[in-house]
């Protein structure tokens, strides 16, 4: 087998249902299987019981326990010599998985790859190639701040992929991750008490941890849907509205950035990135009440309060 696919469904059996054409689409001759851990609990929108396809195999959940431990059922089940771990919100550009699959071939201590992301109208995702640092999150603090009191932000903060060629990284995008079979056996599941965020950070972690390397791939290409994928392949609105929300925050994803941080960070850096998370979200906070603010500003505070919570959990 050279490639396992992995993908998590939880409400949203339209978005997989494409990916699985997708992937048929692109992988060529190569011998391939599917895994699909299926979460989903509004069972319209759950993998049909009577879907049939060559190269899938669904594993069912009693109930959701987050994309992470769907992704740690899928992991021990995966016998390709590639395994890609993707959302179901991407489509491959031609030439994609053979970019990656052929840059791990040329760079034998290479254990994770990931490719050059697109919005569906051309805009490219920003791509993080570091983990959090303080120093970067406090230019970061200074900019929103500038940029809520000035509309300006003066200072470069994180450090994003120049797509110029292929990169180096500490951590590569979840959206689409490559790994190589070895690197992934020696790595094991993801951390338990992640739920859903940072699993790609913890992931990539560990590989570097144990002597491999991570990297993005310019030569592979792959579009993003995220925000743009139609509604109506998820299960409701509400399952698809939080890649559309003005308040890109939740206590949820910053719980996780924690156990992320309690596990690979020292106290004092845990404490300092607390500390800047804090501040920021404060900060959002307070623009709650700028006049003329539009949204729900009662929502909006509610969400903001409990990431600052979350921070110190």
């Amino acid at each position: 087998m050279v490639y396992s696919f992995l993908l998590v469904n939880y409400n949203m059996w339209g978005l997989v249902e494409r990916c699985v054409r997708e992937i048929g689409a692109k992988v060529g001759d190569a011998p391939h299987e599917i895994l699909i851990a299926d979460n989903s609990v509004d069972g319209r929108f759950r993998v049909p019981d009577g879907f049939d396809h060559p190269a899938v195999t669904v594993t069912r959940a009693p109930d959701s326990r987050g994309w992470v431990d769907a992704l740690n059922r899928l992991l021990p089940r995966a016998t390709g010599q590639y395994v890609v771990v993707m959302h179901p919100d991407v489509t491959l550009a031609d030439g994609c998985l053979d970019a990656l699959r052929a840059f791990l071939e040329r760079h034998p201590k290479a254990g994770v790859v990931g490719p050059d992301l697109v919005y569906p109208d051309g805009r490219p995702n920003a791509i993080r190639l570091q983990f959090p640092r303080v120093g970067v999150e406090a230019r970061r603090l200074a900019n929103i701040a500038c940029h809520i009191g000035l509309k300006r932000r003066p200072l470069r903060d994180e450090l994003l992929w120049d797509r110029a060629g292929a990169a180096t990284t500490e951590t590569v995008m979840s959206v689409l991750m490559m790994f190589r079979r070895a690197a992934l056996a020696q790595i094991g599941p993801v951390h338990p008490g992640l739920w859903t965020y940072h699993a790609n950070d913890w992931l990539c972690g560990r590989a570097r941890a144990l002597g491999w390397t991570c990297h993005c791939v310019a030569g592979a290409r792959a579009t993003h849907w995220e925000r743009h994928s139609p509604p109506e392949l998820y299960s409701d609105a509400a399952s698809s509205a939080y890649k559309r929300d003005p308040v890109p925050v939740s206590d949820r994803m910053c719980r996780d950035r924690a156990t992320f941080l309690r596990a690979c960070y020292p106290w004092h850096a845990r404490a300092a990135l607390a500390t800047l998370a804090t501040a920021e979200n404060l900060l959002h906070l307070a623009a709650q009440f700028k006049p003329g603010r539009r949204g729900n500003r009662r929502e909006a505070v509610r969400r903001y309060a409990a990431t600052i919570r979350a921070a110190w959990a």
